[in-house]
């Protein structure tokens, strides 16, 4: 689970930049610098969410973090558990951290097939609902979507830019791959 997020820039229905945020400030920091109102939407594609982040800063400014180890992205944050939880990590090789990392990259892994469907149509239909809500046939697409229909939402998205529909359909892949 150490992959680099990924992310993807549109403008007005067409895919601009695809990568890291470092990517994105690239491909995107000289239209930022001579238009002003130049407003792109950014969506994350592990989660479909449309993102935000300065195209000006510097990936290399990092704000400075009291706690944690903010070099490798981690971050304190408090965990609230039953004392024999405590106890049962205290006994734990690692200590409780290095265990609750390891439980749940472990659980991140072991995702059943009806909740890749479930993640893959949600995801999905975030990315929709941002860039495609106006357009004819969103709720159309959104019911197949949800039905599994692959030929009727490629139906449904037919008439909507070929960007936007390779970004939906590579978002709800694991929709139509389940069982």
């Amino acid at each position: 689970m150490n992959e680099t997020p990924c992310y993807t820039a549109f403008l007005k229905g067409a895919k601009i930049a695809s990568g890291s945020k470092a990517d994105i400030r690239q491909a995107l920091g000289d239209y930022a610098r001579r238009d002003p109102a130049f407003w792109p939407l950014i969506f994350d594609h592990t989660t479909g969410r449309q993102i935000d982040f300065d195209l000006t800063v510097s990936e290399d400014v990092v704000p400075k973090v009291p706690v944690g180890r903010p070099k490798l992205g981690v971050k304190a944050r408090e965990v609230t558990l039953l004392p024999r939880h405590w106890e049962w990590l205290d006994s734990q090789s690692g200590g409780a951290s290095s265990r609750l990392r390891f439980l749940v990259e472990a659980a991140m892994k072991d995702v059943s097939p009806r909740q890749r469907i479930k993640d893959a149509q949600e995801n999905c239909c975030r990315f929709l609902t941002v860039i495609a809500g106006d357009h004819p046939n969103f709720e159309e697409a959104t019911r197949v979507l949800y039905r599994r229909d692959r030929a009727g939402f490629e139906h449904e998205i037919r008439d909507w830019s070929d960007d936007v529909k390779e970004f939906a359909l590579e978002m709800a892949k694991d929709a139509w791959d389940q069982e």
